[in-house]
């Protein structure tokens, strides 16, 4: 009689491992140390981020830590319109959604008619945009005084600032309007009699009245205001032919920094403290000003950087081309009421086929849109709102 061990000695070693029979072993991401974890989940956009607080208790507790940037670049879009229904009581016909160009997803918060109280009607009809950054946008409400407030379409939330004597020519703020280091700022061309002066408005979140300051302009004041930038603790106002007037916080001062009939300006851009404008000459170029010699520089084509203005108001944006955006480097990227989405290349001083990002974002009869940035972390109010209109 053979030994029983002779019969498992005929058998190939490898014979589990050839056909694939053995399981492999499963690998417990959850188990990944958090660093492993944080650096992963800095790679996804915070849609993802959203979806991956699902899986586990431990990967949703180090997501809601909020220090995991998502890596959103693109700017997305909100299309938006709110009307008052004929013969109201009460009725607004809303409609806002959101266009995520990464996933090519849109998200619809709100699509119908709704009952609304009479503080909330007077808010969204017939407001205007005067700003969006940080995932807020700014409305202005035009009545015989200024009524301003920040709606963030991603959380829903509301924030209501002072009443201002009048309305406001444009109006931005410094950073995140939920921090409580955020500035908001508004200024008003020929705030008193004099068409040479102009009023500036300051005020901080849980302030109940708006500080104004009179400042006088001879050179300005004859000039279209452009649009308005913030940075290093001052706001820097462009007007239609590169005139430069800038309002340092601390001190109150208003200083006009260029005072020369330049070029045609529009679009005043921040990035890591340098302060951009669109120019036209022939053709769209971008510049830079030099805080040295005070003067406006005729850059290149800016291959690092990708300009998103918003052609119907003040608001515009400035991100560096990586990433997903590695694309729209050296581009203008406009939202135009009739055509959509157009992309100006700087190196070719001509406009380019609409890029797959933002082909599906053509605008319904009626309705508005925007830029506005996704904010950098997923929060509990975000996850809700994007997994209930998904």
């Amino acid at each position: 009689m053979k030994p029983k061990s002779a019969k498992k000695a005929m058998k190939p070693k490898s014979a589990k491992k050839k056909y694939g029979a053995a399981p492999t072993r499963f690998r417990r991401y959850d188990l990944l140390p958090d660093d492993a974890l944080r650096l992963i989940f800095s790679k996804t956009s915070f849609v993802d981020q959203i979806q991956l607080k699902l899986v586990c208790k431990s990967w949703k507790k180090l997501l809601d830590e909020g220090d995991i940037r998502s890596a959103n670049i693109l700017p997305w879009k909100m299309f938006y319109s709110w009307q008052r229904v004929a013969d109201d009581q009460g009725l607004v016909e809303g409609l806002c959604k959101l266009y995520d160009p990464s996933h090519r997803k849109t998200y619809t918060l709100e699509d119908g008619i709704t009952k609304r109280g009479p503080e909330a009607t007077h808010k969204f009809v017939g407001a205007e945009i005067l700003e969006s950054k940080y995932g807020f946008v700014l409305f202005q409400k035009r009545t015989s005084f200024g009524s301003l407030f920040l709606y963030c379409p991603f959380t829903s939330e509301v924030i209501d600032l002072p009443k201002l004597e009048r309305h406001a020519t444009l109006a931005t703020f410094s950073s995140n309007p939920t921090s409580a280091d955020c500035l908001f700022f508004a200024l008003r061309m020929g705030g008193s009699a004099a068409m040479d002066s102009i009023s500036i408005s300051l005020c901080r979140r849980g302030d109940h009245a708006w500080k104004t300051i009179q400042v006088l302009d001879s050179i300005t004041g004859s000039y279209l205001l452009r649009g308005v930038a913030y940075s290093n603790g001052a706001f820097f106002c462009l007007f239609e032919y590169g005139q430069l007037g800038a309002f340092n916080v601390a001190t109150e001062r208003w200083d006009l920094l260029f005072s020369e009939k330049w070029q045609s300006c529009y679009y005043p851009f921040e990035s890591d403290g340098r302060l951009f404008s669109v120019q036209y000459t022939h053709g769209f170029r971008i510049s830079r000003f030099d805080f040295s010699s005070r003067n406006w520089v005729q850059g290149a084509s800016r291959k690092d950087l990708a300009a998103f203005p918003q052609h119907d108001s003040y608001s515009s944006m400035l991100i560096p081309a990586v990433g997903e955006a590695t694309q729209l480097g050296g581009t203008l990227n406009t939202i135009f009421p009739t055509t959509g989405v157009k992309h100006y290349s700087f190196r070719t001083y001509d406009y380019l086929p609409l890029l797959n990002a933002y082909s599906k974002t053509k605008l319904s009869s009626g309705m508005s849109s925007v830029w506005i940035q996704p904010p950098k972390y997923a929060s509990f109010l975000l996850a809700q709102s994007l997994l209930m209109f998904s």
